[in-house]
């Protein structure tokens, strides 16, 4: 039982720093693209 509970644990800790790492290269492009505006601009 303690087994099943664990692995669990260890996909939703897996899936939310998947989350995260996307989340801040999503930003990290975002900067990117408005720092690349601004020094066109």
């Amino acid at each position: 039982m303690y087994m099943y509970i664990y692995i669990y644990v260890y996909i939703c800790v897996y899936i939310c720093i998947y989350i995260c790492v996307y989340i801040c290269i999503y930003m990290y492009i975002c900067m990117y693209n408005v720092w690349s505006l601004r020094y066109l601009l």
